[in-house]
């Protein structure tokens, strides 16, 4: 199987049909969608089924109690039969054939281990700004830190081999749970393309973790970071100034 989409879903009843309908409309055929059931109390599970009934790249993952974002992913994680790997959260959606275009991108160059491809960040609000990458070229891992990359770690809009995820998992009871976790597998990979095809919409919705100032939040981004600090600290290749400048 090439691909494997995980969508975690809490929550998610108003925006879940847009965001399984543009996963249909990516023009793939080698794929599944792992939906992640985090035991949300709306009507997500029966649209779930629904999904489940009419297209069978569709399957459900059911969590008997809520068990958070991280957890979600991780069961998906476990089951996942994909060469590679992207996650999709339920109240965003791509444009069409975004991921089509992008796998076609990857052919023919098994040194590619990520594509990480544009974003429309606080999409819905003014403060709504699109993300571009790069134009097409490729990277190593410490080109992506000096290009300061990691101020998007976002686990969405990268497509990823899946075998980078061995021994990785996101941690539970973390908010900014991408920020403690895709530097680490964004280091692994022999080369990081920086696609210009496609877009991800990564919606601004009320309540949302990402935009929840709270004292955990705070102290988990700052911890976070500060791991990766501390891990680039380390590196020869990265001079004082370097640092400094991250």
């Amino acid at each position: 199987m090439k691909l494997s989409i995980i969508v975690p879903i809490y929550k998610a009843e108003k925006y879940l049909n847009h965001c399984l309908k543009s996963i249909a409309q990516q023009g793939l055929s080698d794929y599944e969608v792992i939906l992640v059931d985090d035991c949300s109390p709306d009507k997500s599970r029966d649209i779930c089924q629904e999904w489940e009934n009419k297209d069978h790249h569709f399957k459900t993952i059911h969590h008997s109690t809520n068990l958070g974002l991280s957890m979600a992913r991780n069961s998906a994680l476990e089951v996942a039969n994909g060469e590679y790997i992207t996650f999709i959260d339920s109240d965003d959606y791509i444009a069409p054939d975004t991921l089509s275009a992008n796998l076609k991108a990857l052919e023919g160059n098994q040194h590619i281990d990520i594509l990480e491809y544009p974003i429309l960040v606080n999409h819905g609000t003014k403060e709504a700004y699109q993300y571009q990458p790069g134009k097409h070229e490729t990277v190593t891992y410490l080109e992506w830190i000096r290009a300061k990359g990691y101020l998007h770690s976002y686990a969405c809009n990268k497509i990823f081999k899946r075998k980078l995820w061995d021994g990785i998992r996101f941690p539970q009871g973390k908010l900014f749970e991408d920020m403690f976790t895709i530097p680490s597998v964004m280091k692994r990979a022999n080369l990081i393309l920086r696609s210009d095809k496609g877009l991800y919409y990564y919606c601004n919705r009320k309540g949302s973790i990402s935009k929840s100032v709270t004292p955990q939040g705070i102290a988990d981004l700052l911890k976070a970071n500060l791991n990766l600090f501390n891990e680039l600290s380390e590196n020869k290749d990265l001079t004082d100034n370097n640092l400094d400048d991250l």
